[in-house]
């Protein structure tokens, strides 16, 4: 090779290194940087605590493997994490056995999942709730103490193990007749630790760290120990990453919008709303009259909170969203059942907050467990896991029966979910020596798959549909259709314990041999007298009974077939 040409080709070779030499110090070194990892979410789920990531992946349960979830709001709730992210504090939630003046424990945990502590414990005298974290790795709880002449509430601080208790905020009360003591609840400290904005329940709802009506919500400097009202119906609160704005849950004025629980009651509708630190500019953050709750600032500027905006009202359709302090990018980061609750940031930082993409629901899971003494019962009917739309948040057994509740949803908009049902089974054991009335009393009618299905619309708890097949009583509430229609598809979704989809005619109905007998009996004497009353004397029923049981035996007639069960074994 020539001088020259070898000099060309050095030439040559020298721009390509300096060219990829280029990429590597350029902007494309920006692509070859590994993207931040994703933040993590912390949250209850069925008195569960659990993680996942910022789109809603990777869950794990960390607190509560072998719970069954449940939503009764008993268990584990409430949590939040370690300035550091290694740590997550939360209240443990024991009623006491009235389900009035409910109980928390304040519990302590690793971020993965390991040295489960109790730290603190309530009790009638003194009760604490609504841990959070000061910067220096403390644990900042709520407390309310009681004596005979005065009550005390506040804050103290614990180191995570529950070591070095110490006071940070106090507020005395002489107690008084038919004046409820106020309580401080839900806290919240600013990055720097100075702050801490908090509610401070009226008295409304007792002693038990939960809602009242029109809380003030409060700032206290940590510092002077003064502190001053910014506003008032305020539930929780959280701060912005440089402490100049605050998000919380205003109570909206409406009181006819309530969110409901099955098992808890009810509790007022709020709307997220972001006020500035010194309680002017409040802004509704969605614009809508919504239960949206528990909201939690990230360090890169995004709210995560609770919210059943899909099915508006209905607690059992809570999930988890994010959004932006604008309102952009609203994302749904859980999607089943049961409710997803009170959620926090963890390791916010240093991770990425924003989902994968704004706006995309998760794959729908259920994770409610029927009990054992029902899913081995095939004569059992219900509607399954995830009927259509809906997915099944409760499974129980009560005494004469079982209950299933379909209150939530898979999709995200309300206009695509069907309305939510309960279905109710008891054995026809249970009704022995009523079903000539059972029957005689119900309004309009229809055969479906097989059996005949009872609309009742006169109801005090609203309307509902009654079908009797196999040895099942079955009362739908709730769920879709109008007048004689009324729960069609919910009656189609009907299937056996143990059937993965409904199929064909349901089971033939099975009547208790006493009213078989006594309807027969009644029958035989009016046919032979044509007098009401006759049969009534006869019979010893009333009258209204006597017709009762002819209107019973004629629907009988036009049946195709029917079973009897001796209920007396």
């Amino acid at each position: 090779m020539s001088v020259t040409m070898r000099s060309a080709a050095q030439k040559a070779l020298l721009a390509i290194s300096v060219g990829l030499l280029g990429l590597f110090t350029s902007g494309s070194a920006l692509a070859l940087t590994p993207p931040l990892p994703a933040a993590k979410v912390v949250y209850a789920n069925g008195g569960r605590v659990l993680t996942m990531d910022a789109d809603g992946t990777d869950r794990k349960v960390i607190f509560g493997k072998n719970r069954n979830p449940k939503n009764d709001l008993i268990g584990g709730t409430e949590p939040v994490a370690s300035p550091d992210g290694e740590t997550v504090a939360f209240a443990y939630k024991l009623p006491d056995g009235n389900g009035i003046n409910d109980l928390f424990d304040i519990w302590t945990v690793g971020i993965d999942g390991r040295g489960a502590t109790q730290i603190l414990k309530s009790n009638a005298r003194i009760q604490y709730g609504d841990p959070t974290f000061l910067p220096d790795g403390r644990v900042l709880v709520a407390f309310f103490k009681t004596s005979a002449r005065r009550t005390v509430t506040g804050l103290i601080s614990v180191h995570a193990n529950g070591d070095n208790r110490k006071t940070e905020y106090r507020m005395a009360q002489r107690r008084r007749p038919y004046v409820a003591p106020k309580l401080v609840m839900e806290p919240d400290v600013d990055r720097r630790g100075k702050r801490v904005v908090y509610v401070l329940n009226d008295g409304f709802a007792g002693a038990n760290f939960d809602e009242g009506f029109n809380n003030p919500l409060m700032v206290l400097n940590l510092d002077t120990g003064k502190g001053r009202k910014l506003t008032e119906g305020a539930y929780e609160a959280a701060w912005s990453p440089n402490g100049d704005r605050i998000a919380y849950t205003l109570q909206t004025q409406d009181d006819d919008l309530m969110t409901c629980w099955w098992q808890t009651g009810c509790e007022f509708t709020s709307s997220l709303a972001i006020i500035k630190s010194d309680g002017s500019g409040r802004r509704i953050l969605l614009g809508r009259k919504l239960d949206e709750r528990s909201p939690d600032w990230s360090t890169d500027n995004r709210i995560v909170f609770h919210s059943a905006r899909n099915l508006p009202g209905t607690g059992e359709a809570s999930e988890i969203w994010s959004v932006t302090p604008t309102g952009g990018c609203l994302t749904p980061l859980t999607n089943g059942s049961p409710a997803s609750l009170t959620p926090a940031w963890v390791g916010a930082a240093t991770a990425r907050t924003r989902p994968a993409e704004c706006g995309r629901a998760p794959r729908p899971r259920g994770e409610v467990d029927v009990p054992s003494g029902i899913a081995q019962r095939k004569e059992i009917l219900w509607m399954g896991e995830t009927p259509g739309t809906r997915l099944l948040t409760d499974a129980s057994m009560a005494e004469g029966g079982t209950a299933f509740l379909y209150n939530d949803c898979v999709n995200q908009k309300r206009s695509r979910c069907q309305p939510p049902a309960g279905v109710w089974r008891a054995d026809v054991c249970v009704y022995r020596g009523y079903f000539s009335a059972l029957y005689g009393d119900q309004g309009q009618a229809r055969w479906q798959r097989g059996a005949r299905v009872f609309v009742d619309r006169g109801s005090e708890l609203g309307p509902f549909v009654l079908v009797v097949a196999g040895r099942s009583i079955t009362f739908i509430s709730g769920g879709s259709g109008k007048g004689r229609q009324l729960g069609r598809a919910e009656v189609d979704q009907l299937r056996r314990m143990g059937e993965e989809e409904p199929s064909g005619d349901l089971p033939v109905a099975k009547f208790p041999a006493g009213d078989i007998n006594q309807m027969k009996r009644v029958i035989r004497i009016y046919e032979a007298s044509g007098s009401v009353p006759v049969t009534a004397r006869r019979t010893g029923l009333s009258r209204s009974r006597v017709r009762d049981n002819l209107r019973f035996g004629r629907l009988l007639q036009k049946s195709d077939e029917y079973e009897i069960v001796d209920c007396s074994t």
